[in-house]
C-alpha cells in the first residue's frame, strides 16, 4: 500500500445522506486525484460508487415529494362533510 493510499484512507468521511453531501465528497475524490493523493482511476471508481447513490437520494426525494403533492391533492379534492346540527335540547 503506497504512503498516499495509507493518507486518503485516514480521513473520516460525513454522513452521505444528502444529495450536497455526496457532491462535496465527489469535489474532494477530484482534487485529491489532481494533487496525485490517490490515483486516478481510484478517484473514477469511487466517484462511479458515489454518482449511483446521488441518483438514489435523488429520486428518493423526488418520490417524498410527490407523496407530499398527492397527499396536498386529495386533501384539497374531497368533498366537505356535511355539517352536524346539535340540539340543546
Amino acid at each position: 500500500m503506497t504512503e498516499k493510499k495509507r493518507d486518503t484512507q485516514r480521513i473520516r468521511i460525513p454522513k452521505l445522506d444528502s444529495v450536497g453531501r455526496v457532491g462535496a465528497q465527489i469535489a474532494l475524490l477530484y482534487r485529491w486525484a489532481r494533487t496525485e493523493k490517490m490515483t486516478s482511476i481510484e478517484a473514477h471508481r469511487l466517484t462511479q460508487v458515489l454518482l449511483g447513490l446521488k441518483a438514489c437520494l435523488e429520486s428518493a426525494e423526488l418520490e417524498e415529494r410527490l407523496e407530499r403533492l398527492e397527499q396536498a391533492l386529495a386533501t384539497r379534492d374531497k368533498p366537505a362533510q356535511p355539517l352536524k346540527l346539535i340540539s340543546n335540547g
